[in-house]
């Protein structure tokens, strides 16, 4: 029993050694189908990609640090960074048993009108701003996100329009029953906008406000604003349904 006992503890300390002393080229082979991590350096456990392609974005100097006691827990967890001056940011992925992901703390700034935000047009200008404590997905289907997202500075450049900047905020006292909701409204500029984003089932969604043109607005967004429908009130209103 002794010589037993010695034999798992020595075995057990192998493994672990080898474990700590894994190469970062291990981790790729963890990684989903479509990433690819050009010369990567480090180990397992704190490694880097020199350049970093997946769903046909490209980044440079992306780094991770993992964690093992949460694996006790049938979880992965990795602190993941961006060092690219396009996109920099921080992220804690967490990755269950069962399809379930987890994103702790994501810090991250995205230029618009460019392939990081297929979401805006090209022709579109500025910058989205990502504070998200929480944003949970089970088997790839949105299920909770608290956190704050801000548009900087939104300008289309041709014809040269400015939009302003706007902050979608998501309240984790709002979401029930698997709704999730979050209240917009202007940060500045030439329209004084709120309004209520509610999202169903991890991918619908229905957004509904008001929207009023201030005195620094040009002429072509007044004329938009005008095209809008008035609620008893008088204000101007605007409502989009879809899927993302």
């Amino acid at each position: 029993m002794h010589w037993r006992f010695l034999a798992v503890v020595a075995t057990t300390l192998f493994l672990l050694t080898v474990l700590i002393r894994a190469p970062a080229s291990w981790a790729l082979k963890l990684a989903p189908p479509g990433v690819d991590c050009s010369q990567p350096s480090g180990s397992l456990w704190r490694g880097s990609c020199t350049r970093l392609r997946a769903a046909g974005v490209e980044l440079q100097g992306v780094g991770w640090v993992a964690h093992a006691w949460p694996m006790l827990r049938g979880h992965f967890d990795l602190d993941v960074s961006s060092a690219d001056a396009r996109l920099p940011g921080t992220v804690r992925l967490s990755i269950g048993l069962g399809g379930h992901l987890e994103l702790r703390d994501l810090h991250v700034r995205l230029p618009v009108g460019t392939e990081f935000l297929p979401l805006f047009p090209t022709t579109w200008r500025g910058s989205l701003q990502l504070d998200l404590s929480r944003v949970d997905f089970e088997r790839q289907r949105l299920q909770a996100l608290v956190g704050t997202a801000t548009a900087h500075e939104l300008s289309q450049r041709n014809p040269p329009i400015a939009f302003g900047s706007y902050e979608l905020r998501f309240d984790p006292a709002l979401q029930e029953n698997g709704l999730i909701v979050g209240k917009l409204r202007d940060v500045g500029g030439p329209l004084a906008v709120t309004g209520t984003l509610q999202l169903r089932n991890g991918s619908d969604y229905d957004l509904d406000g008001f929207v009023t043109a201030r005195p620094a607005a040009s002429a072509d967004l007044v004329k938009a604003v005008d095209f809008l429908d008035r609620d008893a009130q008088g204000r101007r209103t605007f409502s989009l349904t879809g899927t993302l």
